[in-house]
């Protein structure tokens, strides 16, 4: 379920073009625990709007959360190789 968390009188022309995602990123080596390289992860989906992620605090889960802004008028494949 997506949905906008808030009303805007005069939207931009794009408005509904594009929508926030959370995507966990799972089995990332230890030594590309870094936000550069978590954020590269990202990219080949779409833009990276934000990384979860604290270098200066310990992991608790075994995922990285990542926001993406996807193009909603744009096609996507189900997996990225």
């Amino acid at each position: 379920m997506v949905g906008r968390n808030r009303e805007i009188e005069i939207p931009p022309p794009d408005y509904l073009n594009y929508v926030m995602v959370w995507v966990q990123i799972k089995n990332i080596p230890v030594n590309h625990y870094t936000r550069a390289a978590i954020s590269a992860l990202g990219e080949p989906v779409k833009s990276v709007d934000l990384v979860a992620f604290n270098p200066t605090k310990p992991h608790r889960h075994e995922y990285v959360r990542v926001r993406l802004k996807l193009d909603v008028t744009k096609p996507y494949r189900h997996e990225v190789r």
